[in-house]
């Protein structure tokens, strides 16, 4: 559905002038596709990813707090920091596993529980810093329970390394996580980071599915919508005709109408590419055509087994065709934005695949095994499909042992993002800057989600 910020503000019967967004008209009235997954917060538990706490309008040096703030905000991030890695040294030498601790334990423990002691006092500290001024901003809007409502601006006055970028970005409401965090980890810490994002392989309308039974009756399905084609709304489903009728089904064909990529697709390619340039981070793009074959190997265990890998080889002929759409877009960025290192993770490149695969496997056995399969997806033939975007986020740690992550995606990947986030706890810090997609030409549907006539292509 289409929502806007002030629209959401006015619904959960929040006054925009205890927002970050009061001053912000652009913001307030863009409109945007988004499920109803929005949620009021106090903005106190945020207060780290906002520049101006208080909701100042101006440069770093009018922040409410003063440096004071800023520099108790980096000694804690620094604290913090060095507990993660004391932690990890433990788990990794085993140290807390014997039931007698060595001298080396007794003193990591010690150690460990001064600098707890040393957070809880800086903390402290902070919160009365906040207390006397925190009377104008007090709700902010979060999405899934993942990401906060923000602005550009905002993102900016944080990391003022990602100025040089514009566009789109800085006159619509964009999705964070943990940005404040990230920006202290660059500026403060010079920690490593790395870049991932990329668009989906392609939207409704741009793949045709012909469905012949053995009667000669032919049903006609949107792969992305899975509804008959011409009535996207109907209650016809593709994956289920496929399971049900397997016996009967004589042949599958495509139609594949994509021959260029979309203004969203190309943005979705662009930005990652500028926030990877900007802040001199290596960068990996997955284009998820090996997605798209799991889910079909997984709705077609039906059919015979012939016509099956027929079909199968079939489909991957087009998904070929597509990447390729993609990596010559990807090539060209490459040439403008030069990153200092990229990777592009797609079916034909085996290698990467195999490091994705073989690096995610713990951290999805974890999950799974707390969480039950269903967190993957209700839905049986999703889970290999869903799995692969859950775990997308991470291929820098599985490429390259990067541990902070800024994933740059288009809001639908708060899920993933979230529970990639759950699955590897802190062996990986992951944040994020998302946006919401282009509207196709009517302005009432996401170009993704636009019929063919409605989508504007590069």
């Amino acid at each position: 559905m289409l929502v806007t910020i002030a629209k959401i503000l006015s619904e959960q019967g929040i006054d925009v002038r205890e927002t970050p967004y009061a001053n912000h008209e652009d913001i307030l009235n863009s409109p945007f596709e988004a499920g109803n997954f929005f949620k009021a917060a106090d903005a106190e538990k945020y207060r780290k990813n906002f520049a101006c706490p208080g909701g100042c309008e101006n440069s770093k040096t009018d922040l409410r707090y003063g440096k004071k703030y800023e520099d108790l905000s980096l000694k804690l991030a620094k604290t913090e920091d060095e507990i993660l890695k004391l932690r990890k040294y433990g788990k990794e030498k085993k140290i807390f596993v014997s039931s007698t601790l060595t001298e080396e334990g007794m003193s990591l423990m010690a150690r460990i529980r001064d600098l707890r002691g040393e957070k809880n006092l800086i903390s402290k500290e902070l919160q009365a810093l906040i207390a006397p001024s925190a009377g104008r901003v007090k709700k902010i809007l979060t999405y899934k329970g993942t990401v906060i409502c923000d602005m550009f601006s905002n993102m900016r006055e944080l990391l003022p390394q990602i100025g040089s970028i514009s566009g789109r970005v800085d006159g619509i409401p964009l999705f964070t996580r943990a940005f404040g965090e990230l920006s202290l980890k660059i500026t403060g810490l010079g920690a490593d980071v790395a870049v991932v994002g990329g668009p989906c392989l392609f939207g409704t309308d741009e793949m045709l599915v012909a469905v012949r039974h053995d009667d000669g009756s032919v049903y006609n399905f949107d792969y992305n919508t899975e509804k008959h084609y011409n009535s996207l709304n109907g209650s016809a489903n593709m994956s289920a005709h496929l399971m049900e009728y397997g016996r009967r089904i004589e042949s599958v064909s495509f139609e594949n109408r994509k021959e260029r990529v979309t203004l969203q697709e190309y943005e979705s390619l662009r930005l990652p590419f500028e926030f990877a340039s900007a802040l001199r981070a290596p960068l990996v793009i997955p284009i998820p055509d090996m997605s798209y074959k799991k889910y079909l190997e997984a709705v077609t265990v039906k059919l015979d087994e012939r016509l099956r890998l027929s079909v199968i080889e079939s489909f991957e002929k087009e998904l070929r065709k597509i990447s390729d759409l993609y990596l010559g877009v990807i090539d060209g960025l490459d040439d403008l934005f030069k990153p200092p290192k990229l990777a592009v993770v797609h079916g034909r490149d085996r290698e990467s695949l195999e490091t994705f695969y073989r690096g995610r496997g713990p951290y999805v056995e974890r999950f799974v095994s707390r969480r039950g399969i269903k967190a993957l997806s209700n839905k049986p033939e999703n889970i290999e499909s869903v799995t692969d975007y859950i775990f997308f986020p991470a291929l820098p740690f599985y490429l390259w042992g990067i541990r902070n992550i800024l994933q740059v995606d288009s809001m639908d990947e708060a899920d993933s993002l979230r529970k990639c986030a759950q699955a590897h706890g802190t062996s990986v810090s992951l944040y994020g800057g998302l946006y919401p997609e282009m509207l196709g030409k009517n302005g009432t549907n996401t170009i993704f989600n636009s019929t063919l006539g409605n989508k504007e292509y590069v």
